[in-house]
């Protein structure tokens, strides 16, 4: 009954970060088409500071109020102050990740900044097998290779096809292309290294504290290096124009929508693991593009509906391996 139960909270979790990442997706895609942009680092900051207060609420809940939600967190943190340190080496790659992987989109065309995202999958895949010391049967891993894929292929399937063509009108992978193809392939791994530690803390953990308590320390300690983004990055500018310059309605939505996304990939780590959140996240893309299709900010090609039957594929293939 106990197998049942935690089956039924795996899918109900994948399921609820298959719509969460969708959302993300939209509404961080139509909200960078405003007219007067806002500051991605204050948005950020905001996104984690509503992650502590959401994570606050939670353990709330859960130890039966306020007060004793605070006093578990203390008790924790003084029992254990090494989780500090351990949720620093998270917070820190994902800061790396998202700055490199800002450097590297200036380098690159979207056709091969896509796909070289889609690296993600393959070496989060590897760390997690060597870290969590298991293994995959070749036919997970041809389920796998086939979601990769299947997401370039929706996603970029022109320029792969002119990529495997060599077609004449494939543009020259410069110095500056190269550089950003570094900085993209790097945030892959950063990103791939931050995932499987935190399942392993999670989920290896002699003393395993509350996912909530460990979201708070994560979440506080992306605010203060989100802040120090701030600084150094668009310090002169937000001083200028103020911290909320360029928040509207749709910009608050995507900070409630980033937050709450946040908690759900915690929940899919704890109960499931970093290689179905990745098939998760694959049809949440497929997903994205045709509710853009549909919204007429999209346009549907071959190459993206036979990515789509692949990705579906591989996500079927996988689960019966």
């Amino acid at each position: 009954m106990d197998g049942g139960a935690r089956l039924s909270v795996r899918q109900m979790c994948l399921l609820a970060l298959v719509f969460e990442t969708t959302a993300v997706q939209l509404s961080a895609r139509y909200s960078r088409k405003q007219a007067v942009l806002y500051f991605t680092t204050t948005a950020v900051v905001c996104i984690e500071a509503l992650k502590i207060l959401l994570s606050l609420a939670v353990l709330a809940y859960t130890e039966g109020g306020l007060t004793a939600a605070i006093s578990a967190f203390m008790r924790d943190a003084r029992a254990r102050p090494e989780l500090a340190l351990k949720m620093l080496v998270p917070a820190c790659l994902y800061t790396i990740q998202n700055n490199i992987l800002l450097m590297g989109a200036g380098y690159l065309d979207a056709g091969l900044f896509t796909l070289l995202r889609q690296l993600k999958i393959p070496i989060t895949a590897i760390l997690w097998v060597i870290v969590m010391r298991t293994s995959l049967s070749r036919a997970k891993w041809g389920a796998l290779s086939l979601l990769v894929a299947g997401v370039a292929l929706a996603q970029s399937g022109d320029y792969l096809l002119l990529l495997l063509g060599g077609g004449p009108q494939l543009p020259a992978l410069n110095s500056s292309a190269s550089l950003g193809a570094f900085y993209v392939i790097l945030s892959c791994v950063t990103s791939g290294i931050a995932a499987v530690y935190f399942e392993k803390v999670i989920k290896s953990a002699e003393y395993k504290p509350s996912l909530w308590i460990l979201n708070v320390f994560l979440a506080a300690e992306s605010v203060v290096l989100g802040l120090l983004g701030c600084y150094f990055d668009q310090g002169a500018a937000i001083s200028e124009h103020g911290f909320f310059h360029g928040y509207t309605p749709l910009v608050l939505a995507v900070i409630v929508i980033h937050a709450s996304d946040g908690l759900v990939v915690a929940l899919a780590v704890k109960y499931s693991d970093n290689i179905a959140k990745a098939f998760a996240t694959a049809v949440a893309v497929v997903l994205t593009c045709a509710i853009a299709a549909y919204w007429g900010d999209f346009h549907v090609t071959s190459s993206f509906l036979a990515g789509a039957v692949m990705v579906a594929t591989a996500a079927y293939w996988y689960s019966t391996a």
